[in-house]
């Protein structure tokens, strides 16, 4: 079974890329869908190996802090699409089926790159959850330090 579309499908659906998703789904997306309609697109549109590599590094050069996951941060393209998963509740050992009701997972992939906003991260948002850990860590303990301190059991 396959997610594939039909090659026609393809084809027009890549006509509606600007060429810089273009490039972005033949550099990484190419593996999922059949490579020769995306090089047959990049060769109508006359772009060579160089030219797509200068469309994909333009765009990896754009921080996009906030994208309100209606941007892609890494193509910067607005192609997202809402995925929709079941999700099984188990709490039998080995995954038997528990009985209990089936539910949906919806997450946000990008259509073009493949960026999924629930996994993904941008270095930014990579910077800010590290800074976050370490102000919580800190103020931890300072306030450690200063119950210790009222209560007698830290002598400075």
């Amino acid at each position: 079974m396959s997610d594939t579309p039909a090659m026609p499908e393809l084809k027009a659906s890549f006509t509606d890329f600007q060429d810089f998703e273009l490039a972005f789904f033949a550099a990484y997306k190419a593996e999922d869908v059949r490579s020769e309609a995306i090089a047959a697109e990049i060769k109508s549109r006359n772009l060579g190996d160089h030219k797509v590599q200068q469309l994909i590094n333009e765009k990896l050069s754009v921080e996009v802090r906030d994208h309100n996951r209606t941007t892609c941060p890494r193509c910067t393209s607005q192609r997202i699409l809402t995925m929709k998963e079941e999700f099984h509740g188990n709490n039998k050992a080995f995954g038997l089926d528990s009985g209990k009701p089936l539910t949906f997972i919806e997450y946000k992939v990008c259509e073009v790159c493949g960026w999924n906003f629930s996994v993904d991260e941008t270095e930014f948002e990579k910077r800010d959850r590290v800074v976050r850990t370490l102000v919580s860590v800190a103020v931890s303990i300072f306030i450690v330090f200063v119950i210790a301190y009222l209560f007698g059991w830290l002598t400075i």
